[in-house]
């Protein structure tokens, strides 16, 4: 990220196969989530990205097609619900998270099409069922020994 671009692509392998697209413009979030990636690295298969700008996440969109994507409702920099109707048609699900649980940006999302809404927190426990949320979204891939 030190290079002034924050598209990442890693792999973690595991037993859920998953293209996971952040967009996410909180460098704090961001670190926290693929610290529990990796700690999670036994359970999920996961190609990631991030985004922090709407062009950075169309890009995205269209030439990577992520199964998932985790879209932060309070981003500066897209539009939560105006990114939903631009995508809700494609093969991707949408999953919004903000940081404190809100039933009115819950509500607003899933009757745009959004997939899911996580109230998503710092500690462990959040994060981890924040991952659990996007996994369940993932297909299930044979592993070969």
């Amino acid at each position: 990220m030190g290079n002034g671009h924050t598209m990442e692509t890693s792999r973690i392998i595991g037993r859920k196969q998953l293209k996971l697209l952040v967009i996410n413009d909180d460098a704090l979030s961001r670190e926290l989530l693929l610290e529990h990636m990796e700690m999670a690295k036994h359970e999920f298969e996961i190609e990631y990205r991030f985004a922090e700008s709407d062009d950075e996440a169309s890009l995205c969109m269209r030439d990577w097609s992520p199964s998932v994507v985790l879209v932060d409702a309070y981003s500066a920099v897209v539009d939560c619900f105006t990114f939903i109707d631009q995508w809700k048609e494609g093969s991707s699900s949408i999953v919004v998270t903000s940081d404190e649980p809100s039933q009115a940006i819950a509500a607003s999302a899933l009757s745009r099409g959004a997939s899911a809404y996580v109230a998503r927190g710092e500690g462990p426990e959040e994060i981890e069922f924040l991952l659990q949320q996007i996994a369940a979204l993932a297909p299930l891939v044979r592993l070969h020994h």
